[in-house]
């Protein structure tokens, strides 16, 4: 329920925490202003409102929502002007459940009695229906109005633009206006359930995991070190204070201790632990345990005993390797363990075992080595981490660092922490040195610096944030000069500061690149980077934790698992084929972190409990851990924000924030901080510091200084030991709604009670509030559906109180939904052939220009890929590809290749280079966002151009399909006619052909040439490529030599079955996931077209460049359509069993609870009960014309025979989309 403050109540308003560009410490007072005008539909609704205080009350809700969505604050205030009483301050309570109805009652309160509330103490925001001019101006970060323009409205936003730049308010207003849009579409609607995304957002976290890349995924860790091995035999692999091993002679020593672990017997994935300090003989341990089979559990001395026996005793581990000086205590440790078989010294003779590969047969998805990660019950988990994701994080380390086999790398991290892993293969995978520091050289930073030199590294790998701060505060003038040859120094473990990177900066110059590495253990070390690259600006508080690695997807949601906006913090979500297989033996907790990902399904992703936001740039910064966002006196405290500041008080060296409780059980935050000269600094001091910058609760109650910070053994900042530290003295709810009336309101609050199990519900009350979700939703319909045929589940979005509800339905009447029988026609079809044939035009062949340099839209989609791939397969074009510009992230030509390399493998990258170059342009932007230097390129240069890109989604609203899939393709005509004989050849859609059949046009559009301006069809995607195809036919008449290519149901490559990335947006892979996990279909008497993705590319390469067509309609679809009987037939054939019933059985069995449905195949199945799916039709796709001048140029569709299913389903199950049968083998997805 949310609330507002009356002055009796009201204290100092909640301050403004919607993200700002800029650190408020370098606020500096100067505003700008920007104002836009809201849409005319917006306009339309605010005019409809019954009075002005109404109007008032939906943009305050609405204003009110912007806050609460983009602060994740449940507290916000802003000020107001109300007439007659000024500006007055609203501080209001938002929550969950909260409506703009809600909100808009309590603010119609405010403004019919204004005296119950204060004008001060003001906020830092304000929202009027005109910009205030009150002195507190100066103060307010930002003053938002919506001003009446004659009944047109105007939004001005007045900022601070020393905090806020003019795109991010850009963002904000959009924000704003999709709120408002919302709270006028639908009172009702909670303000936390409207998608506020822009289509900038998305195209953002798109490109962010726009990272598949090829890496050697048939391989293991022991064998990449094997290839180095046999390929630089004799050069220094690893050494230490201790000595030194080459290739040759650490490959032998592992292979010995692997053929002593299997002649005791051990089998493939039992694991060994690993009792050593840091040492060679830990690298020469685990790559033995790996070459055997095994899987290492390395357990640090250091270690609480404890910890360590329960590390031993939770892997059953038969075996434990130690060296000779550590026997005794491997033993006292493991004595009582009965797992335990054997403790071998490893330092010992091993003359007498073999010393080549031993050559165990090693999956990349079997387990490579666990290591424990702290448990917020103090039970250590085990994260199991397999080949694969090693394999792939070596690509990662190349790349990162640069790594050359002449380079020596720096070990820092001890191996029971797996940092330790990027350092042993960065190395050990290309031929590099390795070298491990002593515990002195990790301990003295000038002990460090005479290893560095002493060593010759060039690489320090990875560094603890801690230590890498005592390098740029304590390190003499001498001692960075033996930091002369390092290129590169990576640092990980705690959030990396602008102050700290530019302190190392004034003292080792700007050469040395600094790299940020971000990863949780349960997702292989590393999930982003950033590699820092000269002087870091005084502006930057934060360095940014980068982007995901190659085959990394990072997701940044909110509470309700949708992802953020751009700079909005959310949780850190990760998927990637180089997930933790789990927490060993710890399945519930392993439920809680690795959960289903919402936005592929299919796949896992790991929730991090870290929090992150997406910036403008592209990159990902870090906040804070989700755990140490708490609350002090009702407002949430960003830990990390606080520790930002309390660094920058000259003479603080390393700080730390921590959570206690106080004796009344509440948040009490404890400060503690090291000076650079080892001196104190009085509390006060420090609090006043932070103060001056924060809120109140922000500062710490108590600051300590310390002479140096608690350090775990990972090398983090030890908080647990810090919270530990002794201080210093000093109802069940009930239905609020109104009475149901008697009949309609009452079944349905009976199917309501039945469904949700909840009693006394109300006419008022909203079925979504009250526990409905959407499958209830399916239940509850299934109830109805026999008393009120024509409701849809869509009704229940619409309408979601048991009144609005019931209205609707009244108005219905008892109008049933349409039955669905049998054709009462013969079987024989009529096929939907190329209409028109020829376009009425005025080019002539002779003068078309043969396509030598050809634009290319679309060529990062997946018939645009297909096409780019047989133009340079097929023809010696030159190709322009047109692709939206992006930030901050790959170039354009990067993005191309990775599609390309993603389907077709490496060698496509070599036929790219010189002939492919990608040009920054955007259907959806006014001359397509080109620059004028690229449109006079693309004017002069062209032969032609194939226009392959289109919003492809069947929802939406038709302004959004017409300017990407009209205006855009008007767009390109321009380009085209800039210069004689260029030709356009555009892809369409069988869908124009198809709906104009089933909605009883088709025939009457045959009497004509050209279609007429009038003819429309219902779906609005089909309408969008209608009214395209009508303007080039108007382009044709002009004398653009112009061709249609109509494309049908695109499916699966015919040679090995492979489909689009994002096959889950493919309705015909919807409807048939639906049948195979249902186990049944809908009958239906249906022509169904599979058209296998490498003949459409094909056929329009060579009707396009080799026949060289003009003013031509072409239909690229299958001359063999398949009958759906057969399909479900062959479905059969392939191990599955589906039966299928008349429609009105399946809807029937499909909607009755007790069919116990699983959850995702109902919610698939319900695309059939909408009428999208198999369904009965006179009409076939039809493409004679097209069919007979392919075949003349030797280019035949593959034939939907049982192998083309086969490989389809095969390709699908593989990637987990569909379920296996017993002939179509889950197998194949364990490489």
């Amino acid at each position: 329920m949310a609330s507002l403050l009356q002055n009796s109540t009201q204290t100092a308003p909640s301050p403004f925490l919607v993200p700002l560009d800029f650190a408020r410490i370098q606020r500096k007072y100067t505003s700008s202003t920007y104002q836009v005008e809201l849409e005319t539909s917006i306009s339309e609704q605010l005019n409809q409102q019954n009075t002005a205080e109404d109007k008032q009350a939906v943009l305050l809700s609405a204003y009110t929502a912007w806050l609460y969505r983009l602060s994740a604050e449940e507290e916000v205030s802003f000020s107001t002007f109300v007439p007659q009483s000024g500006l007055l301050t609203a501080s209001l309570t938002v929550e969950k459940e909260t409506t703009f109805h809600e909100l808009a009652s309590l603010f119609q309160e405010m403004l019919r009695e204004p005296n119950a509330f204060l004008a001060e103490p003001q906020a830092d925001t304000a929202f009027s229906t005109t910009l205030p001019t009150d002195s507190g101006v100066e103060s307010r970060i930002m003053d938002w109005a919506v001003r009446d323009n004659n009944g047109t409205y105007q939004l001005q936003i007045r900022y601070d633009q020393s905090l806020l730049l003019e795109t991010t308010v850009v963002r904000y207003a959009e924000y704003f206006a999709t709120l408002l849009r919302g709270a006028l579409n639908n009172s009702h609607a909670l303000v936390n359930s409207i998608d506020i995304l822009s289509d900038a957002d998305r195209a953002a976290h798109e490109a962010l995991n726009d990272t598949v890349v090829k890496y050697p995924e048939h391989q293991t860790i022991h064998g990449m070190f094997e290839e180095a091995a046999s390929q630089y035999p004799d050069r220094p692999a690893i050494a230490s204070h201790t000595g030194e091993y080459t290739y040759r002679e650490l490959n032998e020593r592992a292979n010995q201790v692997a053929r002593v672990l299997l002649s005791k017997g051990l089998t493939r994935g039992e694991f060994v632990t690993i009792f050593m300090e840091r040492s060679l003989e830990t690298v020469i341990s685990l790559l033995g345990i790996l070459k055997a089979g095994g899987v290492y559990v390395p357990v640090d001395p250091a270690h609480p005993a404890d910890r360590s026996s329960y590390i031993v005793e939770d892997t059953r581990s038969p075996f434990v390797l130690t060296t000779s000086a550590l026997t005794q205590q491997a033993a006292e440790l493991c004595g009582s363990i009965e797992t335990v078989k054997e403790i071998l010294a490893i330092d010992g003779p091993l003359a007498g075992y073999a010393a080549s590969n031993p050559n165990v047969e090693v999956s990349p998805d079997d387990l490579a080595y666990v290591i424990y990660t702290s448990g917020s019950t103090g039970k250590p988990k085990g994260a199991l981490i397999a080949h694969r994701g090693v394999v792939n994080l070596g690509a990662v380390v190349q790349r990162d660092c640069d790594i050359t086999p002449q380079d020596v790398l720096t070990q820092f991290a001890t191996y029971s922490f797996d940092a330790s892993v990027w350092d042993t293969i960065g190395a050990l995978f290309y031929g590099a040195k390795l070298y491990l520091l002593s515990s002195e050289e990790r301990v003295s930073v000038e002990e460090f610096a005479e290893a560095i030199e002493r060593t010759g590294t060039t690489i320090i790998t990875i560094l603890p944030t801690v230590f890498f701060n005592q390098l740029s505060t304590y390190l003499s003038d001498e001692g960075y000069r033996k930091l002369a040859n390092v290129r590169i120094v990576t640092v990980a473990g705690e959030a990396l500061y602008g102050s700290q990177v530019r302190a190392f900066q004034s003292k080792f110059g700007t050469d040395t690149d600094i790299v940020n590495v971000y990863g949780p253990t349960e997702c292989t070390v590393a999930t982003t980077t950033h590699r820092v690259r000269g002087a870091v600006p005084e502006h930057v508080v934060n360095i940014p934790i980068g982007k995901p690695i190659y085959n990394y997807k990072v997701y940044i949601v909110n509470d309700d698992n949708k992802l953020c906006p751009v700079n909005i913090p959310g949780e850190v979500c990760i998927a990637t084929p180089a997930l933790a297989h789990g927490y060993l033996h710890q399945p519930e907790r392993t439920a809680q972190s690795f959960v289903d990902n919402p936005f592929v399904p299919g796949e896992k992703m790991y929730r991090s409990g870290d929090i992150a936001k997406l910036l403008p740039d592209g990159t990902i910064e870090y906040v804070s851990r989700k755990d140490s966002q708490l609350k002090i006196r009702g407002n949430r405290i960003e830990i990390g924000e606080i520790e930002d500041h309390f660094s920058k008080h000259p003479g603080v060296q390393d700080v730390a924030v921590v959570a206690v409780k106080d004796h009344t059980d509440q948040n009490m935050l404890v400060g503690y901080f090291t000076t650079s000269d080892g001196q104190s600094i009085p509390q006060d001091v420090i609090q006043s510091y932070i103060g001056g910058k924060l809120p109140s609760y922000f500062v710490p109650t108590h600051v300590i200084h310390l002479e140096a910070m608690p350090i775990s053994p990972t090398g983090k900042i030890d908080r647990k030991k810090l919270a530990l530290r002794p201080l210093p003295e000093v109802s069940d709810l009930t239905s609020g709604g109104e009475p149901l009336r008697e009949g309609t309101e009452t079944l349905i609050a009976e199917a309501w009670t039945q469904v949700l199990g909840k009693h006394n519900i109300g006419a008022t009350d909203d079925f979504f509030l009250i526990g409905g979700d959407s499958l209830r939703v399916i239940h509850v319909l299934a109830i109805l559906k026999p008393r009120y045929g024509a409701l849809r589940i869509g009704d229940f979005f619409r309408y979601k109180t048991v009144r609005e509800l019931a209205e609707y339905v009244e108005q219905l009447g008892t109008e049933q939904a349409p039955q669905r029988k049998s054709l009462a026609i013969s079987r024989e079809k009529t096929d939907l052939n190329e209409h028109p044939i020829e376009l009425p035009g005025a080019s002539d062949l002779a003068e078309i220009r043969d396509l030598r340099v050809i634009l290319l839209t679309g060529a990062t989609g997946y018939l645009g890929s297909h096409i780019l791939y047989d133009l340079l397969h097929q023809t010696e074009a030159k190709v322009y590809a047109m692709v939206r510009p992006s930030q901050d992230g790959p170039s354009g030509f990067e993005r191309i290749q990775s599609v390309l390399t993603g389907y077709f493998g490496q060698d496509i990258s070599s036929l790219m280079e010189g002939r492919v170059k990608a040009v920054y342009g955007d259907l959806e932007q006014a001359d397509l966002g080109l620059s004028s230097v690229d449109r006079h390129m693309l004017e002069h240069h062209i032969d032609g151009i194939i226009h392959s890109a289109a919003d492809v989604r069947h929802f939406g609203d038709s302004a959004t399909f017409d300017r990407t899939n009209v205006t855009g393709t008007l767009e390109l005509l321009k380009i085209a006619q800039a210069k004689p004989g260029v030709s356009f050849h555009h892809v369409s859609t069988m869908g124009i052909p198809e709906d104009l059949a089933n909605e009883g046009k088709w025939e009457s559009t045959l009497e004509f040439s050209a279609f007429p301006d009038e003819l429309n069809v219902d779906n609005l995607y089909t309408n969008s490529k209608l009214a395209a195809e009508k303007l080039l036919f108007q382009a044709a008449q002009a004398g653009t030599p112009v061709s249609i290519y109509r494309a049908g149901n695109l499916t699966a490559h015919s040679a090995n079955g492979r489909f689009q990335r994002n096959i889950d947006s493919n309705a015909y892979y919807r409807m048939m996931k639906a049948m195979l996990l249902l186990g049944k279909a809908p009958q239906a008497d249906w022509h169904t077209d599979f058209t296998p993705i490498d003949y459409a590319s094909r056929a329009i390469v060579e009707l396009s460049v080799k026949q060289k067509s003009a003013n031509r309609i072409f239909h690229i679809c299958n001359p063999n359509p398949l009958p759906y009987d057969e399909l479900i037939a062959m479905v059969n054939q392939l191990g599955y069993a589906v039966e299928t019933l008349p429609f009105d059985d399946y809807s029937a069995w499909l909607l009755n609870p007790s069919s116990g449905i699983q959850e995702d195949a109902l919610h698939l199945a319900m695309g059939q009960l909408e009428g999208d799916g198999a369904k009965d039709s006179a009409y076939r796709y039809g493409c004679s014309v097209t069919t007979a001048l392919l075949e003349q140029a030797g280019v035949q569709c593959p034939v939907t025979n049982l192998e083309f299913i086969r490989n389809m389903i095969q390709h699908a199950v593989e990637i987990g989309y569909f379920p296996a049968s017993s002939s179509v083998s889950v197998q194949a997805t364990q490489r």
